[in-house]
């Protein structure tokens, strides 16, 4: 009966699964666009990034992304969260992150040192997953000179 609760009343599944898409990264293109929205903002000082202006462009990734189709219940529960900035040379990538938000009785399941644990984990692959971008925007930047350079040395095949 306590199970049907949870599962059919709070929809604790759903949550579940938010958290999965949403905290670990589950969601790639909603990730993506998040970053590519976002990426201008992130360079900045952490002092000088708006937590405001990031919640728009939170907002904006949801409605360019899969997410949109995800309930209305769930989407209002992501929030950006800055984290306090450690130094003086941090930048806005250093200090962003996801937080989702539950209330009781969800918070029995997904207590504070739970999801402090997500937040960790969601900073670790939000910086792995800031990596690929920058090497993918890179490899953008730099394909059309390799592929000239290979197609003058008569290797064009090799560039795909």
């Amino acid at each position: 009966c306590l199970r049907r609760v949870l599962f059919e009343r709070y929809k604790l599944f759903e949550h579940c699964f938010a958290v999965k898409r949403y905290l670990l990264l589950g969601q790639g293109d909603f990730h993506a666009c998040l970053m590519d929205l976002a990426g201008e903002d992130l360079a900045e000082p952490a002092s000088n990034v708006s937590a405001y202006k990031l919640s728009g462009t939170l907002e904006s990734a949801i409605r360019a992304s899969n997410a949109q189709y995800d309930e209305s219940d769930v989407l209002d529960r992501l929030r950006v969260k800055m984290m306090p900035a450690a130094g003086a040379d941090e930048v806005g990538w250093d200090v962003f992150s996801l937080e989702y938000q539950t209330s009781a009785p969800l918070t029995t399941v997904f207590t504070p040192d739970a999801m402090g644990k997500y937040l960790r984990v969601f900073t670790f692959l939000w910086r792995l997953k800031r990596v690929e971008h920058a090497l993918c925007a890179t490899w953008q930047t730099m394909k059309p000179n390799v592929t000239a350079a290979l197609a003058r040395d008569g290797v064009a095949r090799a560039a795909g």
